[in-house]
């Protein structure tokens, strides 16, 4: 089984306390994954949409 996690997850934790509880750790993969991808490229994607650059105050 493969556990997407982050170390600052809150849930990650309580998963990972259950597995080992369970004694289901040796089955676990855990894969590290960030949920916040480079800001920057995603602020550019965004504002490069013409609906958010008519809305935008700053044109």
């Amino acid at each position: 089984m493969k556990l997407c996690h982050n170390k600052a997850s809150p849930y990650v934790r309580k998963v990972l306390i259950k597995v080992h509880e369970k004694g289901l750790a040796d089955r676990i993969e855990l894969v590290p994954t960030d949920p916040w991808p480079d800001l920057a490229e995603w602020f550019d994607a965004i504002s490069a949409r013409p609906s958010v650059k008519a809305t935008a105050p700053a044109g």
